[in-house]
């Protein structure tokens, strides 16, 4: 009985070790069950991920240890979850079962360690790849690398304190080498670097931290830099860069080419034909972009649009007014929070047409809280262009801010530190410009007292303005 005793500890003394040595492996049988915890047994990930193709996370605030398979049923990953949050260890590994990255979470960040992130090159699902990267203390730091999922190394380097230091070296999809370069202060230093771009790799060449073919093309006449400009066979960035060199030197002659670039099929180049026509100036400049903000507001090309008002602001064309103003209405319409509606602002603020100032006053929004940046550049504009159909809706505005404002003093937050002191000192700048739009408006200057006072004022002042004989029609 004894030995069956002894027999029977050693047995369960060797499947303790079995179960230590292999508790890198993760199986379904160590998974909790789904009842209790909401994880998922190994058959239940596997019959899901990859028979029904559904896509699978772990459920809202989930707490516990997360893990999932590949398709061959080899481990993939495993890591803690604290309430639906990353928080604790953490371990990736390939197909063949190597593990690959064991790192730790922070509260959803990546702490320390190294880590897997998986992504498609050039979005082809049939070229699927991996990047492990490695974190000290919350930051980048050491050995980085990409992978192909069949194991070919696309990149390897390694950071320093979140930035690329050393030698970095470059494969193609096939495994021949592109390029080795060598990073100095996070930035290229000597050799040729790639990257990619329009599912084509690009490489740069540097010398002493300076880009060698951007040297060559400071070298350059404006016709072989017009060449490079038209030459469709060049790669977009080469043709950017011409571009920009075109638009710096601000040579008249060049002005054909920056005309026709426009129209050209990359965005990077139409944004510095746009600039390089607005250096230059001249009234063919102008036409044509007045044309390309027309052409962009039909399109509805966000980016376009940004571009051509923000051309606009730097060369205002009195012509492009009611385009300017259709570019507000666009965007209040349609909800988008893009630069255009800024620059359009900025643009109708230099005209200083009478006729913006009520569709600027139309953009003030009280409930965008902290940042109200933008109605800094709207009170300016209204401001400058002084139309008295605005008037309205200005004291309105400011009735709500000071509602707003009510309780608040510079004296609690003498400085612009965290969020709530911020907060107060835009409020604050918003109200002087908002007077400051009032009084170039109506030619009238702002009373004495507090702020609920000064509101009060305004709204007295102008339903006593109302209740009067109307004035002859407005020209604006």
């Amino acid at each position: 009985m004894k030995a069956i005793t002894v027999f029977s500890a050693a047995v369960v003394s060797l499947m303790a070790s079995a179960r230590c040595d292999g508790a890198d492996l993760p199986t379904a049988k160590e998974a909790p069950p789904v009842r209790k915890t909401g994880s998922l047994t190994k058959a239940e990930y596997l019959h899901k991920a990859y028979v029904l193709g559904q896509g699978i996370r772990p459920p809202p605030r989930y707490t516990g240890t997360w893990r999932t398979w590949h398709e061959n049923g080899n481990p993939r990953s495993e890591r803690s979850l604290v309430k639906g949050v990353s928080h604790g260890p953490s371990k990736e590994w390939d197909t063949q079962g190597k593990r690959i990255a064991t790192g730790e979470y922070r509260n959803g960040d990546r702490f320390d360690g190294s880590f897997r992130q998986s992504y498609y090159l050039d979005g082809d699902l049939a070229k699927h790849c991996y990047a492990v990267d490695s974190y000290s203390s919350g930051r980048r730091h050491g050995p980085y690398a990409e992978w192909t999922v069949r194991g070919q190394k696309l990149a390897e380097g390694q950071f320093a304190d979140d930035k690329r230091t050393g030698r970095w070296r470059w494969w193609d999809w096939s495994g021949g080498r592109i390029a080795v370069g060598t990073y100095k202060d996070g930035r290229p230093w000597s050799g040729r670097f790639a990257s990619r771009s329009d599912k084509q790799w690009r490489v740069q060449e540097y010398d002493a931290g300076e880009d060698v073919q951007l040297r060559r093309l400071k070298k350059l006449s404006l016709l072989e830099l017009s060449h490079i400009v038209t030459n469709r066979a060049q790669h977009k960035s080469v043709r950017w860069h011409a571009t920009l060199e075109l638009a710096r030197r601000k040579e008249p002659a060049s002005k054909p080419v920056l005309i026709t670039s426009l129209k050209d099929d990359y965005h990077s180049v139409r944004g510095a034909a746009a600039w390089g026509l607005c250096q230059i100036g001249g009234r063919d400049a102008q036409d044509a972009l007045l044309a390309f903000l027309r052409a962009s507001l039909a399109s509805r090309n966000w980016g376009d649009l940004t571009r051509a008002t923000e051309a606009q602001k730097e060369l205002p064309d009195k012509r492009a007014l009611d385009l300017l103003m259709e570019c507000l209405k666009v965007a209040r319409e349609k909800g988008h929070n893009y630069h255009f509606r800024y620059y359009a602002a900025e643009a109708l603020g230099k005209i200083g047409d009478p006729k913006a100032s009520l569709r600027l006053a139309q953009q003030l929004d009280l409930s965008i809280d902290y940042s109200m940046s933008r109605d800094y550049l709207y009170l300016d504009a209204i401001r400058k262009t002084k139309g008295r159909k605005a008037t309205p809706v200005l004291i309105g505005y400011l009735d709500g801010l000071v509602t707003k404002m009510a309780g608040q003093s510079l004296k609690e937050h003498p400085r612009r530190r965290g969020r709530k002191a911020r907060q107060v000192h835009c409020n604050f700048r918003v109200y002087g410009l908002t007077l400051s739009a009032l009084e170039a408006v109506t030619g009238r200057k702002t009373g004495t007292g507090s702020r609920e006072d000064v509101a009060k004022d305004w709204k007295k002042w102008w339903k006593d303005k109302s209740s009067e004989q109307p004035d002859e029609p407005s020209k604006e």
